[in-house]
């Protein structure tokens, strides 16, 4: 939601209840302005405290982004320099149990035509 709308909003929604107070009230005249009075002057304050949190926001968010910018390529290209240096360190392991497979499938083959021959 833009802050404008919010802004609007929070000011047509303020106007209206003070409106319907001024309406309904059962006090004098003179209580009712203090009370107007004293309602105006909180809401140009709480519209002003949100003014405020929202440009904190929004340098917030600003600052997230531009932070994100520059630490997700880094990151991309230490998790890629890892990947690279595990399957570097893997690739003698995994050699040996591929020539162990081959050996154990060699053996198996060995042992069942030695099996056929005693039959």
């Amino acid at each position: 939601m833009k802050q404008s709308n919010w802004l609007a909003g929070f000011l047509v929604g303020g106007i209206a209840g003070a409106v319907t107070t001024l309406l309904t009230t059962p006090s004098s005249g003179k209580d009712v302005k203090k009370n107007m009075l004293k309602t105006k002057n909180f809401m140009k304050e709480t519209a002003k405290e949100v003014i405020i949190n929202a440009n904190h926001i929004k340098q917030a968010v600003f600052h997230l982004i531009q932070e994100g910018k520059t630490v997700i390529p880094q990151i991309s290209k230490e998790v890629k320099e890892s990947i690279e240096l595990w399957q570097e360190t893997i690739q003698p392991n995994k050699n040996a149990i591929e020539e162990g497979i081959h050996n154990v499938q060699t053996s198996v083959k060995n042992l069942e035509e030695t099996s056929k021959k005693k039959r």
